[in-house]
């Protein structure tokens, strides 16, 4: 008599590793939250694309690794500026919709040492909903179009975990439709 969580032996039809299912959901929940991201940026950009343009001061600006550590080269930009709407003075974070590349923190670190304003765009129905830049490059969909790819190897992992493979299944059978 079995255990239930005894596993059938590594060479057998019905084995699978539990590794395959795991790397197969982790595929694909990764693939899939980057795919959905796009249209929600693309959103967003809309927003402010009909939203307004305002001049805005930055109060701080930093380019954090993914460490954790703060150096000169590392993963996203820490920013903070406040710009003012309706006579309403603002803070906003979003340094940009898509990029977070080293020429923006370049260009940002620049504005804030000389004390100079920077444009921000701003949606009309939700300032609070602003950003620094807006503007999408083609590298910056290239890093996002990785997700397709991404969910469609998770999926093809979780099939492979699920299914027995027919050559597997016709190399177990006999003449008379029965397994060895």
């Amino acid at each position: 008599m079995g255990s239930l969580f005894r596993l059938p032996p590594a060479r057998s039809a019905e084995y699978k590793s539990p590794l395959v299912f795991l790397f197969g959901l982790l595929f694909l929940v990764a693939g899939i939250v980057v795919v959905l991201r796009i249209p929600y940026l693309f959103h967003l950009k809309g927003r402010l694309d009909d939203g307004l343009e305002v001049p805005a001061r930055i109060l701080r600006v930093e380019f954090i690794s993914s460490g954790g550590g703060r150096h000169g080269g590392g993963a996203s930009i820490s920013v903070e500026y406040e710009f003012s709407v309706d006579g309403r003075v603002i803070k906003g974070h979003r340094a940009s919709l898509f990029s977070q590349s080293s020429g923006l923190y370049s260009r940002l670190r620049k504005a804030f040492e000389s004390g100079q304003e920077v444009n921000c765009f701003v949606d009309r129905e939700d300032p609070a909903l602003s950003a620094l830049e807006k503007d999408i490059r083609v590298m910056d969909l290239f890093a996002y179009l990785l997700g397709l790819p991404l969910s469609i190897v998770g999926g093809l992992f979780l099939v492979r975990s699920f299914g027995v493979s027919r050559r597997q299944v016709r190399r177990g059978r006999v003449a008379g439709g029965k397994w060895r």
